[in-house]
């Protein structure tokens, strides 16, 4: 992390842009919504799944606290909106504590104590993603937190014994940055592609990795979405498997997987566009696997996608590099998603196995693309999931994933 970046970021800056202002013209206008799961606040607060990453929960409720309690100015009457970067800023905050467990690693690693310089680091690229969320491009002091993000990723895959390999995919004139882990580099591995929902960035799924595919032998190879993270300069559009595409097609020239052997696992909103490479490329994956992936519904109900709320239609927003204020337009846009609506979905059967898993009562993947998901491959299972606590149904799911995978890959 370079010594200008470094002083940013503890320097408070009053004029920096509000988050939920840069996708939506209307930011100013947002409201508390009476008896809604996410409150007074406008990023969706993932308290579980941030446990689940390693981020100590106690923690987490004193940082929260500290920004509700912030008497500074806020574009809107949303807890988290204080304007500019500085105390009471929410990627401000987040970004103190990333640093703070960063510097907790140096001295850890200077002391010779590995293991704890792998939790402070790992906890740090977490803080560091969460300070970044929703990751919306043209995000400044965002963009700032994925460097610290990535660097100290970097830094805790090293300390766990982990090898990683960044991989650049020449697409359109640039490159397309992707994380490769694998547990060795004895011979070539099976490679599991993963992707993940449209509020997320490639660190946020080491977990996957960590507890689950390395153990089993599987490098994991990390794709941003179009519009998100390494991928911010393309946005998303109906073709939203183009650089899922070019990576694809690029694992020939990578020496440490076998290309030959290749799954894609979607988380949400990956799972997507891990359904439609199948459908596009039927040469190129040996197994899918979906997670509460929204395939239609959510994209063609007028009504479903007003229900949904206003941060993640401003992220999708961003992703295609709209303004969420324009509704109609957005809901358009969103329509290209469906791939019911691309004709993907009843137009024939993918040739690779699937594995789709269901979360119970999901409002993001109901029962209707359920049954749509069921019939894209001649061998589908499907597997419903309770609607538990997200740590134990994360881990139960990735488990099963595993295990399917060792059958399959």
């Amino acid at each position: 992390m370079s010594d200008n970046l470094s002083e940013s970021l503890f320097k408070p800056q009053v004029l920096k842009r509000e988050t939920s202002t840069l996708s939506n013209a209307k930011a100013s206008q947002l409201q508390v919504v009476p008896h809604s799961t996410h409150g007074a606040w406008y990023r969706l607060l993932r308290r579980q799944l941030w446990a689940w990453q390693g981020v100590p929960a106690l923690g987490t409720e004193a940082l929260l606290s500290q920004i509700a309690v912030c008497q500074k100015t806020r574009t809107s009457e949303l807890l988290d909106t204080v304007a500019g970067y500085q105390p009471g800023n929410w990627t401000y905050e987040w970004t103190q504590r990333a640093v703070h467990h960063q510097t907790k690693a140096k001295l850890a690693a200077e002391e010779g104590n590995s293991e704890r310089a792998y939790d402070q680091h790992r906890i740090a690229f977490h803080c560091a993603s969460i300070a970044s969320f929703p990751h919306y491009r043209g995000d400044d002091s965002a963009a700032s937190a994925q460097v610290i993000a990535h660097t100290n990723f970097v830094s805790a895959v090293a300390h766990h014994g982990t090898i990683y390999r960044q991989i650049k995919v020449p697409y359109e004139g640039r490159f397309i940055s992707c994380n490769l882990l694998l547990p060795d580099t004895d011979s070539v591995k099976p490679v599991v592609v993963v992707s993940g929902s449209v509020d997320s960035i490639q660190s946020d799924y080491w977990p996957f990795y960590e507890k689950f595919l390395g153990p089993a032998g599987f490098a994991m190879l990390t794709v941003d979405i179009p519009g998100c993270g390494s991928n911010s300069r393309w946005h998303l559009k109906q073709d939203s498997t183009q650089l899922h595409m070019a990576v694809l097609n690029h694992l020939k020239n990578v020496p440490w997987v076998d290309s030959e052997r290749v799954a894609m696992l979607g988380y949400r909103f990956g799972g997507n566009l891990a359904i439609r490479v199948g459908f596009l490329a039927p040469m190129q994956l040996k197994a899918i696997i979906t997670i509460g992936s929204p395939v239609d519904h959510v994209y063609s109900s007028v009504q479903a996608f007003h229900d949904l709320p206003q941060m993640m239609r401003d992220c999708l927003a961003n992703r295609f590099g709209e303004d969420s204020s324009y509704e109609d337009k957005l809901f358009y846009s969103a329509r290209s998603l469906s791939l019911k609506t691309q004709g993907l979905l009843g137009s024939g059967k993918i040739q690779a196995p699937v594995l789709a898993m269901i979360i119970e009562d999901d409002e993001l993947c109901p029962a209707q693309d359920a049954q749509l998901i069921s019939s894209v491959s001649r061998c589908c299972e499907m597997k419903t999931l309770k609607n538990t606590q997200i740590t134990d149904r994360l881990s139960g799911a990735l488990n099963e994933a595993t295990l399917w995978l060792q059958k399959h890959l």
